[in-house]
């Protein structure tokens, strides 16, 4: 299976939309959520840290600025609070391009 890597225009500032399941069903919405960003090489050097998302019941939008990014692959992980626990999910994937 070969997995969707989302697309972004270098000098956009886009949302990715990251959908959230509850297969323990406790879970009906998310309060706050933040980003955490990296390099998509081998490297994984850490890029940005703790950066705010928006959220829409169980979407988490977090807003890409691609105008400082290079061109190429990145990792974006997400955290939220969903207590007693912490959950970060991802590598979600997405590539800028010109």
């Amino acid at each position: 299976m070969v997995e969707k890597v989302e697309k972004l225009a270098k000098g956009t500032v886009e949302f990715l939309v990251i959908p959230v399941t509850d297969t323990m069903g406790n879970l009906t919405s998310i309060g706050a959520a933040t980003y955490d960003l990296y390099t998509g090489d081998d490297a994984a050097t850490e890029i940005l840290s703790g950066i705010s998302c928006v959220v829409d019941g169980m979407k988490i939008l977090p807003l890409i600025d691609t105008t400082t990014l290079d061109e190429g692959p990145y990792d974006l992980f997400v955290t939220f609070s969903a207590s007693p626990e912490t959950p970060r999910l991802g590598p979600f994937r997405f590539r800028v391009d010109d």
